[in-house]
C-alpha cells in the first residue's frame, strides 16, 4: 500500500501518526515478506543453476581428463617404438663401413673370378693336350705289354720246343 494514499479525500477523517505508521509499515512488511521469499527462490534458483555448472564442469574435467591420459598413452606409446627402432636399426656410420667392406669383398670376389675364367678359357685346350698324352702314354704302355707279352710267349715257347726236341737230339 502506497504512502500518501492519492484517493484520500478531504472529508476522510483525519489520520493518526500511529495509523499512518502501522499502515505504512503492515505494507512495507508484507512487501519484505514478498521480496525475501522472492529473493528465497531466486536463491534456491542459482544454488540449482551452479550445482548443475559444477556438475557439469566436474565430468568436462573428467573427460579431459581421460582424453589427454588417453593421448599420453599413445605419446607414450610412439616413444616406445622409436626407443625400439634406435635399439635395433644400424647407425648410417656403421651400416656405410659394413657397405664399403662389401663392395671391396665384391670387388675381390670379381676379380677372383675374372681369373678363374682365364684359367678356365685356358683350361681346355691345355686339358686336350694333357688328355693326348695320356692316352699316347697309356698306349705305349699298352704296346709295351703287348710286346713284352709276346716276347714272353715266343720264349715260352722255344723252351717248349726246345724240351720236346733235346730228348731226341742227344
Amino acid at each position: 500500500m502506497p504512502l500518501f494514499h492519492s484517493a484520500r479525500r478531504a472529508t476522510d477523517p483525519p489520520v493518526t501518526l500511529r495509523e499512518y505508521v502501522d499502515a505504512s509499515t503492515g505494507a512495507s512488511r508484507e512487501t519484505l515478506v514478498e521480496i525475501v521469499r522472492r529473493l528465497d527462490g531466486r536463491m534456491d534458483d542459482a544454488q540449482s543453476a551452479v550445482a548443475a555448472a559444477l556438475s557439469a564442469a566436474e565430468k568436462a574435467v573428467a573427460k579431459a581428463e581421460a582424453a589427454s591420459e588417453a593421448r599420453f598413452e599413445s605419446v607414450n606409446e610412439f616413444r616406445g617404438q622409436l626407443n625400439d627402432q634406435a635399439t635395433h636399426l644400424m647407425p648410417r656410420a656403421e651400416f656405410e663401413a659394413q657397405h664399403r667392406d662389401v663392395v671391396r669383398q665384391l670387388a675381390e670376389l670379381r676379380d677372383s673370378l675374372g681369373s678363374l675364367r682365364t684359367a678356365v678359357a685356358v683350361g681346355p685346350t691345355e686339358l686336350k693336350r694333357l688328355s693326348a698324352e695320356q692316352a699316347h702314354d697309356t698306349g705305349r704302355a699298352a704296346g709295351q705289354l703287348d710286346a713284352r707279352s709276346a716276347l714272353m710267349a715266343v720264349l715260352i715257347f722255344l723252351a717248349g720246343v726246345g724240351a720236346v726236341v733235346s730228348p731226341h737230339i742227344h
